[in-house]
């Protein structure tokens, strides 16, 4: 049982060197502990995302030691890059910090008793070395090409807003959306979506927004509408009504005066929505 114990602890903690120090050295200094790049702790932020210690060597050994499906099991906090994990394993499960109760959660989705339906509230890029600037490094003026909005690297492993789930949805106009909008008319959307597989299931309806006429400075691409629908049968149609609002897409006009004053602009030209 001591053994089991041990083997299971967290990659982020085993095998960590502890320093040893007289009670005096305690108290006279203050010294960061050595970490792995990819762990992340209170006062300890990450420099890497690939997932810690030797998790995907783990998952290639056994995805190489059985012919059953493989269901990879993620339990964290901020995204991470899965690297051959993510081909190795037949499915990938994000229960993210489920709390108490993760485990009777787990349970019901991976025998079928729920249909799950999250979906990725942020980018998990594949590796380290696609973010354009340092982990940590943050520049606010420029973003860096950070975040699934102004991100323009290679694909990402998972984009934000995606998710799967035990069935498939179809979806087609309810009624037709404007060619064209006065600038600061909110935009309706009406759509019919069908689940079209064999589980009853939740399903999330998006809308994105680009502006590629924009002169002042704009997101590439940006969340502007979403809604949950809950408990779609199979077969079963349910119609969506989406509206987007011109502060959802407008730019920001800066105020040479004062940060402090916010002055949103929505801009003549094309609002591609999808």
């Amino acid at each position: 049982d001591a053994l089991v114990r041990r083997r299971l602890r967290p990659p982020c903690r085993a095998a960590l060197p502890l320093p040893v120090r007289s009670s005096a050295d305690r108290r006279a200094s203050k010294t960061r502990s050595t970490r792995p790049a990819g762990c992340e702790s209170e006062a300890h932020d990450r420099t890497a995302i690939e997932l810690p210690g030797k998790q995907v060597e783990l998952v290639s050994k056994l995805a190489a030691a059985t012919d059953a499906p493989l269901v990879c099991v993620l339990v964290h906090g901020g995204a991470v890059a899965l690297g051959e994990a993510w081909t190795e394993c037949d499915a990938v499960v994000d229960l993210w910090v489920p709390g108490q109760t993760g485990g009777a959660a787990l349970a019901d989705v991976l025998f079928g008793d729920v249909s799950p339906a999250g979906r990725a509230p942020y980018t998990f890029y594949s590796r380290t070395a696609d973010l354009s600037a340092p982990m940590g490094e943050f520049d606010e003026s420029t973003h860096n090409g950070t975040t699934y909005r102004y991100y323009v690297g290679p694909e990402p492993t998972i984009a934000f807003g995606d998710g799967l789930s035990y069935t498939s949805f179809a979806y087609a106009w309810a009624s037709s959306p404007p060619a064209t909008i006065a600038p600061c008319d909110a935009v309706s959307l009406v759509v019919n979506v069908t689940n079209t597989g064999a589980a009853t299931s939740d399903e999330v309806v998006q809308v994105y927004a680009e502006v590629p006429d924009a002169a002042l400075p704009a997101p590439n691409v940006r969340l502007v509408a979403f809604e949950r629908i809950r408990d779609v049968a199979p077969g079963a149609t349910t119609t969506v009504t989406l509206t987007v609002s011109p502060e959802s897409h407008a730019s920001v006009d800066p105020d040479p005066a004062s940060v402090y004053n916010e002055r949103l602009v929505v801009e003549t030209g094309r609002l591609v929505l999808s």
